[in-house]
């Protein structure tokens, strides 16, 4: 990964979770996201109204269940979650979306 991409990944790991909780569609319905520390990296919890219903300890759809390599990684995950449930949307991720996410595409 390269420094320019770890910056943009940092400084949108921060941002996110707060776009989350100012966007009213999000706030409206009740939408909250939470990145946590795993035992080998990251994992997000998606709750509504304070209540967790999605509980994503490891990356989606690729292989092995391996955690999130870092907090960005998290927070785009379920940032885009959220944005999905918020539409009407299915919350799952397709492959190409984790690929754009963690940088492998």
């Amino acid at each position: 990964m390269t420094r320019t991409t770890r910056i943009w990944l940092a400084a949108v790991s921060a941002f996110l979770p707060a776009a989350v909780s100012l966007c009213p569609c999000c706030r409206e319905q009740g939408y909250g996201l939470e990145v946590y520390r795993t035992a080998g990296g990251w994992g997000y919890d998606v709750t509504l109204d304070g209540n967790t219903v999605i509980h994503q300890p490891y990356s989606p759809v690729l292989p092995g269940n391996l955690p999130f390599p870092d907090r960005a990684g998290a927070a785009a995950a379920g940032s885009l979650v959220i944005e999905k449930l918020s539409a009407g949307e299915s919350p799952a991720l397709r492959r190409e979306e984790m690929e754009e996410i963690l940088g492998l595409g």
